[in-house]
């Protein structure tokens, strides 16, 4: 069921390539992959951020566990 949704969402995008209205689907106005593509570069920085985010609150709570054992 999936699999065929997602045929036709690729035909209905790809369609103003064939009609040389847009050059890329990432260029073409006449469907939503644009606002797809860009969604899913922006999820994928905030990805990134949040790793980023994640790994220095790791050093941050390993230091500090480092000082509390310190004072054990």
């Amino acid at each position: 069921m999936y699999r065929r949704f997602l045929k036709v969402v690729v035909y209905v995008d790809l369609n103003p390539i064939r009609a040389n209205m847009a050059k890329t689907p990432e260029t073409s106005d006449h469907t939503s992959i644009q606002h797809r593509i860009n969604t899913a570069v922006g999820s994928e920085h905030l990805m990134r951020q949040f790793g980023i985010h994640t790994q220095h609150q790791r050093i941050r709570g390993i230091g500090k566990a480092k000082t509390l054992l310190k004072h054990a």
